[in-house]
Order: C-alpha cells, then sequence, then structure tokens
C-alpha cells in the first residue's frame, strides 16, 4: 500500500503511515527501511540515513533489487561513488542487465566521467532499446558534446510503437543536456499531468540541480498534488 501511494497516488505522507504500519508488523522489512532511510535523509541525519540502508543490505546482502535500491539511495544522498561502486557490482554479476548498466551511467554522468557515461548508456540500448534507454543516450550524447547525435536520437524516440510508453520526465532531462529549456518545460508539464512515475523523486534528483531552484520549475513542482479518497 505504500508503494502505491507514492508511485501513483504522490501522497507521501499516507506512504510514510503505511511504512510505518508494515515495520511495526515486521521491524525487518527491506520496503520500510528502505523508506526510512530517505526520510532521515530529508531532515539531515546523514549518518542515521546510512545506518539505515547498511542495515537494509545486511538482511539480504545477494538481492539484486536490495542492491538497486541502495544505489539510489547513495545517487539521491550525492554519495556518487558509493552508488558508482553498487552499480558495478550488479553489473559485474548481470552484465546482461540493461537498467543495472544504466544505473552505472548516471552515476558516471555526475562523477563528470562522461565517455564513460556515454559509453554504458550505449551499451544499454544494445541491451535493450527502449525509449527510456533512448532518452538516456541523447542525454548521454548531449553531454559528451555530441549534440548532433543527441537531437538524431531524439528525432529516433518520435518514431517508436505508439503502445511504447515515454517518460516525460525522462525525455526533458535530455533537452536541458541540449540547453532546449523551453521544449524541456512542456514535457515536465506532460508528466505531472499524467502523473508520471518518473516524476517519483524528481524533487531531490541530482540531474536538475542546475535548474532546480528556477521559477519556472518550482512552478512546477507546486502542481504536484497528492490524489484524495473517492
Amino acid at each position: 500500500l505504500g508503494q502505491i501511494q507514492i508511485l501513483f497516488e504522490w501522497n507521501p505522507e499516507a506512504s510514510d503511515l503505511s511504512m510505518k504500519r508494515a515495520q511495526e508488523i515486521n521491524p525487518n522489512f527491506p520496503g520500510a527501511l528502505m523508506q526510512e532511510a530517505y526520510a532521515e535523509l530529508s531532515r539531515g541525519n546523514r549518518q542515521r540515513a546510512f545506518e539505515v540502508i547498511r542495515k537494509v543490505r545486511s538482511l539480504d546482502p545477494l538481492s539484486p533489487g536490495t542492491t538497486e535500491g541502495a544505489y539510489y539511495f547513495h545517487f539521491y544522498a550525492r554519495d556518487y561513488e558509493g552508488a558508482l561502486a553498487l552499480a558495478e557490482s550488479l553489473t559485474s554479476r548481470f552484465p546482461s542487465n540493461a537498467q543495472y548498466h544504466q544505473n552505472k551511467a548516471m552515476a558516471l554522468e555526475l562523477l563528470d566521467r562522461k565517455e564513460e557515461s556515454l559509453a554504458e548508456t550505449e551499451r544499454a540500448v544494445e541491451l535493450d532499446e527502449s525509449i527510456w534507454s533512448l532518452a538516456a543516450l541523447a542525454r548521454a550524447q548531449a553531454l559528451a558534446g555530441q549534440a548532433t547525435a543527441a537531437r538524431r536520437t531524439l528525432a529516433r524516440m518520435k518514431t517508436a510503437p505508439a503502445d511504447r510508453y515515454q517518460c516525460p520526465f525522462e525525455t526533458a532531462l535530455s533537452w536541458t543536456a541540449l540547453g532546449e529549456y523551453d521544449r524541456a518545460r512542456e514535457l515536465f508539464g506532460q508528466g505531472i499531468e499524467e502523473r508520471a512515475i518518473c516524476w517519483i523523486g524528481a524533487d531531490d534528483d541530482p540531474r536538475i540541480d542546475g535548474f532546480r531552484n528556477l521559477p519556472w520549475f518550482q512552478e512546477l513542482l507546486k502542481r504536484r498534488t497528492p490524489m484524495g479518497p473517492d
């Protein structure tokens, strides 16, 4: 229930209550502990947040889902070296998993290792030419100074079958890498109207740090409202 409330209803307060109930039933429930770690991080309790994450990983150290969850925590906590280490552990164990390569690419991007990030993103596309991976490829190409290639990739996305969902948030990030903020603003707004799942965590996503505090983006954030009861 807590996952539904945060991912689809955009209601973090209700989700926190549901996760607390889950933790009361099972103090070692990884999902609830993961959310507790994010809550501690948002309160500025960084040391406590990392303690909780270490506990989550100790409960099931071989679980790829737990490792990926810890990766995202380190990513949002701006611990990019830690995120990269976790991503590399997953790509070494599961070399054919496109998402794990994309996670590694994001950490490399934020460590300013743009050529390596592009190579990982290209590998992700080779493994799974999804709309999500193509959007990431366009961003990586733009950041690596390959603007023409990035625009070709974005044009390629437009030819995808209509039933293949395009995440507006991720596509918007590609346009910001090209400096096309008007187009990005339209797509960010579209994502809010669609209640796109890829908007979850947008407030803390380090890839928007360069424009997070600009008035137009703050106005977009105000448009996000939780779903109320029927």
